[in-house]
């Protein structure tokens, strides 16, 4: 959820509220990198809606609003991969976990998951950058985001977490439910 304004440095370029400067045209794009590991990489800006990946137990769906679904196979014992998407300056993009938790990732970001849980006890995600997060219920498997120096339970919840590692703050905003917010173990 980044908050837009004009540069000092002229109106044909913006500035978030990172103050990372974009050109007008870059912002509000749908555009992001799906590494699935094994440097097997998926640019999403210019996939086609449909069917973008199966196997391993996982389909990915890009939808035609830009939306990037996981489903399970239910026919399928898959293991778990090690997923990262990314976002560039001035890009944005939506993920829709096999669980149903939904990812808006904002600028310059990436956030790296599992693709199925890899414990049946929680569920786990890395973040470096900016997302908001529409976390589906599940008391038995909590949701956990590590970014820059904290964890973050969520209980159930919508929040955002800003934690760009060339800043020195990150934050964690509640729009709704409960988190749990602690310094990540070291």
């Amino acid at each position: 959820m980044a908050l837009w304004y004009y540069s000092p440095a002229g109106s044909e370029k913006l500035a978030d509220s990172n103050n990372m400067i974009v050109n007008a045209n870059q912002i509000g794009q749908d555009k992001a990198v799906l590494n699935l590991g094994a440097d097997k990489n998926i640019n999403l800006t210019d996939a086609t809606a449909g069917l973008i990946y199966a196997g391993q137990g996982i389909e990915i769906e890009k939808t035609v609003k830009g939306q990037i679904l996981y489903h399970l196979k239910t026919d399928v014992q898959g293991i778990a991969l090690e997923h990262t998407l990314r976002t560039p300056k001035g890009g944005f993009f939506e993920v829709v976990l096999t669980d149903g938790t939904k990812i808006s990732l904002n600028s310059a970001s990436s956030v790296k998951f599992l693709t199925l849980s890899a414990s049946p006890g929680s569920r786990k995600l890395h973040l470096n950058g900016e997302a908001y997060f529409e976390v589906t219920h599940d008391k038995s498997r909590p949701f956990i985001v590590f970014a820059k120096g904290q964890q973050i339970q969520a209980l159930g919840t919508r929040f955002n977490v800003s934690a760009y590692s060339d800043e020195a703050t990150s934050r964690t905003s509640l729009l709704e439910g409960a988190v749990r917010v602690t310094a990540e173990a070291t």
